[in-house]
């Protein structure tokens, strides 16, 4: 899945598939002054 905002974890989130089907995850603290930003993006 794309990177996703998820503002009640403070975190952006993305997704993937290795080639084996296991899901890999990846996120990305962001700062409160961050989500005010991203949120105002959507």
């Amino acid at each position: 899945m794309e990177p996703k905002m998820r503002e009640q974890e403070g975190v952006k989130l993305a997704v993937c598939l290795d080639p084996d089907g296991l899901e890999i995850s990846m996120s990305e603290t962001v700062k409160q002054s961050m989500r005010a930003e991203a949120h105002a993006n959507y």
